[in-house]
């Protein structure tokens, strides 16, 4: 069976349009079948005896079919198989072709990397892309580092319709497990994406995806299904089957355990399987507005974690897409983003580093020998010259006709230019907004530039936000700037202070509790009134210091060093606990002096020795302390008299 395969690349989209003419020629059976298959989506499946009869284009009997097939698609890349069992008939064989392949996408809004048909920016934000690995279309730089194959063949990779994998046809088979481990930051809920190949004599055996030792998908597949009929990288006489997977698990551990298993019981030679374009996003829950817990985003210009680069944009081929480096369009060789070298037909620019496409075309000095009847036969003289590639109408940068980038008021679909305001055949996807809101003072091209009063502008729409200090009517009661409960308005809504039951606009309407004061409407709790309130810690009615409670706040007793909630656990230098009270006390006469008490302890509790028996100077005397040796002196004053 003949095989037509495409695999593309394509940004973040919800929805995928696919239009081209199949070409039937010359003489088919009735029993023989066209098929066309979007990764596993069977799109078509078209018996050609339901079709009308052909007309003499090719061989004879021959007929164009267009197809215009869409639906639901996100999946990061998008394998197009086209194939058709045509029989030998006698000495007449049939045969097919394509033309006019045109392949549209739906993109997701600014910011999004998954999305659903219908998702307004703040839907679809919530995941955000954490590692990718084996996404590589060229063998020789496809990284499986981390990835662990028990059980397999020793070679860990294999081409498949040109396209390279982890395992693949012979190498992986029964008893195989494909394990990856990785460390995540904290979070609680993941999704997981890869492609997986099921090759071969797939005879209602099962595929087992395992995280963290829990059995996440078990599916059974069957080579013999009319799903599909074809040998994509097998043997020709079983089916394969490119599949996407796609789940979603709660998920809390620091390291995720990955494995891919199966329960085939024949050789690698007979049933096989392979992997590739394996991704991890994590959940970012969101609060009343974007980024308030999500922290990394594709296109802000700041690289983070699982980005390799971040240039703002998502154009391909500028070195940067997706936030992984990538080469310049042309450029058959490059490093993070940086062109070495081009491919034939393209020249290398040294300066810019960048690759220009230089064509050929064979301008035909034609030379006419007419018949008779006036048909004539083109003798052609091949003469080569240069030239550089023309955009189509509307675009900015393109690539062999197809435009990369479009010029201001168009938008990029399906590789061609369609106005952003307006209608346009181009393309089945209508850009959505054509007109700005009704909250819009300034719009341009469906994008807003200004908002009216107390509308905040936020991704080219005039947004309500709680916070910024406008009352938005109809919407907001109040907006005080902050997020303090209690004071009168909370989330842009009016709330009773704590210890108020009814209140309007914020005012306190009733009587306060427990003696509160009313100042400008709010209940106003006092310190003094032996009530705890609010943010009181105590209140005992005084406004003495040192008595564990001061202004209501806890406060440690006088010559305490250590206390919890007023009572003193440890004492000042040279100052005596005492358990029962709690409290820290002198002792006049123990020869120790406290400064804060204390004027001098002699130690004894005699008067007339210089230090009285409350240990103070007495008249007469003073006393001289040495810091040094830790003691003091006292002396008597001798009166001088001056006749």
């Amino acid at each position: 069976m003949t095989l037509i395969s495409k695999f593309f690349i394509l940004p973040p989209h919800s929805k995928i349009q696919v239009k081209l003419d199949f070409w039937k020629i010359s003489n088919w059976a009735n029993n023989e079948t066209i098929y066309i298959y979007l990764d596993s989506h069977k799109a078509i499946e078209q018996q050609v005896g339901l079709l009308p009869t052909g007309l003499n284009i090719c061989g004879g009997n021959d007929y164009i079919l267009s197809i215009d097939e869409s639906f639901s698609h996100n999946f990061e890349n998008l394998q197009i198989i086209i194939a058709a069992n045509i029989a030998i008939q006698g000495t007449i064989q049939g045969f097919w072709g394509i033309k006019n392949f045109r392949l549209f996408i739906q993109t997701c809004p600014a910011g999004c990397l998954i999305c659903q048909e219908g998702d307004q920016r703040f839907d679809c934000l919530k995941w955000t892309l954490y590692t990718s690995s084996l996404t590589e279309t060229n063998i020789e730089l496809f990284n499986y580092e981390g990835w662990i194959v028990q059980n397999g063949q020793q070679q860990k990779t294999s081409n498949c319709q040109m396209l390279p994998m982890l395992c693949g046809p012979t190498l992986c088979g029964m008893n195989t497990i494909i394990k990856y481990d990785y460390i995540l930051p904290p979070h609680f809920k993941l999704r997981i994406r890869f492609r997986q190949y099921f090759i071969d004599s797939w005879d209602l055996e099962h595929a087992y995806v395992i995280v963290n030792d829990q059995i996440i998908i078990d599916k059974s597949f069957q080579f013999q299904s009319s799903l599909r009929n074809y040998s994509l990288c097998g043997q020709s006489r079983f089916n394969d089957l490119s599949d996407t997977l796609d789940f979603e698990v709660s998920h809390t551990q620091e390291l995720i355990t990955f494995q891919l298993t199966n329960s085939l019981d024949q050789l690698f030679d007979d049933e096989s399987f392979g992997i590739r374009d394996f991704r991890i996003y994590l959940y970012c829950q969101f609060g009343q507005f974007p980024s308030q817990q999500c922290s990394q985003f594709c296109g802000d210009n700041i690289v983070q974690e699982t980005e390799e680069c971040d240039d703002g944009n998502s154009i391909p081929f500028d070195g940067c897409h997706n936030c992984q480096y990538n080469c310049v369009q042309g450029c058959s060789n490059c490093i993070k983003g940086i062109c070495l070298n081009c491919y034939e037909e393209w020249d290398y620019e040294l300066i810019s580093q960048q690759c220009k496409w230089i064509g050929v075309q064979s301008q035909q000095n034609q030379n006419y020998s007419c018949y008779n009847n006036g048909n004539c036969i083109n003798q052609q003289e091949e003469q080569q010259q240069l030239y550089y590639q023309v955009c189509s109408l509307n675009c900015k940068l393109c690539y062999q006709d197809i435009c990369l980038e479009c010029q201001v008021g168009y938008n990029l679909l399906g590789g061609q230019c369609q106005e952003i305001c307006g209608l346009s055949a181009i393309s089945m996807f209508i850009y959505p907004n054509c007109q700005c809101d009704q909250n819009c003072l300034l719009c341009n091209f469906g994008m807003c530039q200004q908002c009216i009063d107390t509308y905040t502008l936020f991704d080219d729409k005039c947004l309500v936000i709680c916070g910024d200090g406008l009352v938005t009517n109809g919407i907001e009661e109040c907006d005080d700037k902050n997020e303090i409960p209690y004071d009168g308005c909370f989330q842009c809504i009016y709330q009773c202070s704590e210890q108020c039951s009814i209140c309007e606009q914020g005012v306190c309407k009733d009587i306060c509790k427990n003696g509160m004061p009313k100042i400008d409407g709010q209940c106003q709790s006092f310190c003094g009134n032996q009530i705890i309130e609010e943010n009181e810690q105590c209140d005992d009615n005084n406004s003495i210091q040192y008595d564990g409670c001061y202004l209501c706040q806890f406060s440690c007793p006088l010559y305490c060093s250590n206390c919890d909630e007023g009572k003193c656990y440890e004492c000042n230098q040279n100052y005596h606990y005492d358990q029962s009270s709690l409290s820290c006390y002198s002792i006049c006469g123990d020869g120790i002096l406290t400064s804060e008490t204390e004027q001098c302890d002699d130690n004894n509790i005699f008067s007339g020795d210089g230090c009285s028996s409350t240990c103070q100077v007495e008249q007469d005397w003073i006393c001289i302390y040495h810091e040094d040796y830790q003691l003091f002196i006292l002396k008597k004053l001798i009166p001088i008299c001056i006749n």
